[in-house]
């Protein structure tokens, strides 16, 4: 997605599998999707067609498909390998999308939106349908999001004003993406990021009483991040430097898993990330989440495997054995972009 000449227009990249037979269609849409999915088509199926393209909007990518039914998957020892950590914010426009141990009713209908976070497992299923797609680098929309490690595979529905309004802007995107230069898709960036902000936050604090509340806790949340190496967190000091009262602290709070659950969660999360980078080297295990205040050794493996189903050795090794990208064809392919996004 190189930026040299920003009156160029943007770049589009495509799969259409007519033309093929099903089984040819079948194994270049699982080829075409492998670089996120484990992909399934159902047994039996005697005719499949998929068609998908994209466009990389600067640091966005915006798409759309259209697909017989299949299930997807992404196992934890994936997430680990491929290290994909974006969120994917999806709109059936047609059809449906649910998890497969999940009732019909929790499953999406047209014009709803799926959250999904890319550093999370998943084991979906869908039937036969047409989606948008938007990619969105977690370092872009995860500052603006209230709790932005439990978002994966929420469904907002359709009936929500903001929901609507942000499909309407995307719709509208994709129309406008061939015609736009790459300079204008730059500009395009923040407030599209911002409106898929406000669209999630905005679903995600019915349990709060007040806007004012749902500001504060935005607040609180992005102070804590700045915080997470600090040993001397507590509810106390927090509350003090927002002048709130520590009852009001946990009443905020309550809904995700409460004061300690969440700072917990943050730091287990930046230590996951820290032992991904390649640029961590020799820096120890024990090292690494003594940064983020974890001291006793068997505590802190028991809650990085309780979240996420490896210790953090065997995350790391994962993360060290992730393949080279990519054998996906030229730069101008959207495989491609999906894994170097970041």
């Amino acid at each position: 997605m190189s930026q040299e000449n920003p009156e160029e227009k943007v770049q589009g990249s495509f799969f259409d599998s007519r033309g093929m037979s099903t089984r040819e269609a079948a194994v270049g849409w699982a080829q075409a999707l492998n670089v996120m999915f484990d992909v399934r088509i159902g047994e039996g199926v005697d005719h499949f067609q998929g068609q998908a393209g994209g466009y990389a909007l600067d640091q966005l990518l915006l798409g759309r498909s259209r697909s017989t039914a299949q299930a997807f998957d992404r196992s934890r020892y994936r997430t680990a390998r491929d290290g994909l950590s974006n969120y994917l914010l999806q709109f059936y426009v047609e059809g449906s999308c649910g998890q497969r141990n999940s009732a019909s009713e929790a499953w999406t209908r047209p014009g709803d939106l799926l959250i999904i976070d890319l550093a999370q497992p998943l084991a979906t299923a869908t039937s036969d349908f047409e989606n948008l797609n938007l990619f969105i680098p977690r370092r872009l929309l995860a500052p603006l999001l209230t709790a932005p490690d439990t978002l994966h595979l929420t469904v907002l529905r359709r009936e929500e004003p903001l929901v609507a309004l942000l499909l309407g802007h995307l719709q509208m995107l994709i129309e406008l993406a061939p015609s736009l230069t790459r300079s204008q898709a730059a500009k395009l960036v923040r407030p599209t990021v911002e409106l898929a902000a406000a669209t999630i936050n905005g679903q995600i604090d019915d349990t709060l009483a007040t806007s004012a509340n749902q500001s504060l806790l935005e607040q609180i949340c992005h102070s804590l991040e700045t915080q997470l190496t600090d040993r001397s967190l507590t509810a106390e000091t927090v509350a003090g430097r927002f002048g709130i009262s520590e009852r009001k602290l946990y009443y905020l709070f309550k809904e995700l898993g409460g004061f300690s659950g969440y700072v917990r969660q943050r730091r287990l999360h930046a230590v996951r990330a820290r032992l991904a980078e390649p640029e961590a080297g020799p820096e120890t295990i024990a090292s690494i989440s003594e940064v983020y205040g974890f001291t006793h050794r068997s505590s802190f493996v028991s809650a990085f495997r309780g979240l996420y189903g490896m210790t953090p050795r065997e995350f790391r090794g994962l993360a060290a054995a992730r393949a080279p990208m990519l054998d996906a064809g030229s730069p101008a392919d959207w495989r491609r972009w999906i894994a170097e996004l970041r």
